[in-house]
């Protein structure tokens, strides 16, 4: 006699058990990915002095994506959401920069990582790195150039 569970194809209660743990264990790992990426939500702010007007900028960065690997760091005046029409954007884990003359700042990072907005501040330098020897160059050297860096790990 053919067992009625095999005939109809009806899952065994072991497995419903299996399925089920295994979609509560991929929602709670997705869950941890998100408030870990809230969590990691970080923030540096830069004061530029010019003669006579204070501008501050701010560097933040929130990393992104289920897996926390769409890094997005931003260069803004405002301490508020991402404007792609007036933030720099740069689309990596770091990147550094320094102050020049107390007026301009100088950000250095993955050229394949810029993305300009329309109508950029001449108060801001960015500088893209192109070649692994570059990128190199500045991951060993930075302190030395006189650069800090923002990293968002």
């Amino acid at each position: 006699m053919v067992n009625s569970i095999e005939k109809y194809g009806i899952m065994s209660v072991k497995k419903k058990y299996y399925i089920i743990f295994a979609v509560s264990l991929f929602l709670l790992v997705g869950c941890l990915s998100i408030l870990y990426a809230l969590r990691h939500a970080t923030g540096d702010k830069l004061q530029i002095k010019k003669r006579t007007i204070n501008t501050m900028y701010y560097i933040s960065g929130v990393p992104g994506g289920l897996l926390g690997n769409h890094e997005a760091i931003r260069l803004s005046t405002k301490d508020s959401l991402f404007d792609p029409n007036k933030d720099y954007i740069f689309y990596t884990d770091k990147v550094y920069y320094k102050l020049l003359d107390d007026s301009v700042i100088v950000v250095v990072a993955i050229e394949s990582s810029i993305l300009l907005p329309p109508g950029a501040s001449s108060c801001v330098i960015i500088k893209g790195l192109k070649s692994f020897d570059d990128i190199d160059y500045y991951n060993k050297n930075f302190r030395s150039l006189g650069f800090e860096v923002f990293n968002l790990y």
